[in-house]
């Protein structure tokens, strides 16, 4: 279910994937059949291997924000991994705000 105790440096209220069969078989899925090849076409084969099967996923979680009562945002950190991604699990039009602010690019990359 979900937990606020996993990071200590920067606390969310998540759910790991691994802990859900039905969320860890669609996550699963989701690397093999869109991540892993958008992995591939910008990294290459070399990199990441045929479809990004070279890729392994060390924390795969989903964040619970509540804009009224709970958890909002971030704050700015650096995650300790080499790559990491967010995807929005809500289309962009229920919800306002949201996405993720890059330092180096002084701004906030949104969903299309």
């Amino acid at each position: 279910g979900w937990t606020t105790a996993r990071h200590y440096a920067v606390p969310t209220t998540d759910l790991p994937v691994h802990e859900e069969p039905a969320l860890l078989r669609w996550f699963r899925s989701l690397m093999r059949e869109r991540l892993g090849p958008l992995l591939e076409k910008q990294w290459g084969k070399e990199c990441v291997g045929e479809g990004g099967k070279a890729c392994q996923t060390f924390d795969a979680f989903i964040v619970k924000y509540e804009a009224s009562t709970g958890q909002r945002h971030l704050p700015v950190h650096r995650d300790q991994s080499t790559h990491s991604f967010t995807i929005a699990l809500n289309p962009p039009e229920a919800y306002s705000g949201g996405g993720t602010y890059i330092c180096e690019l002084g701004e906030s990359l949104t969903p299309a």
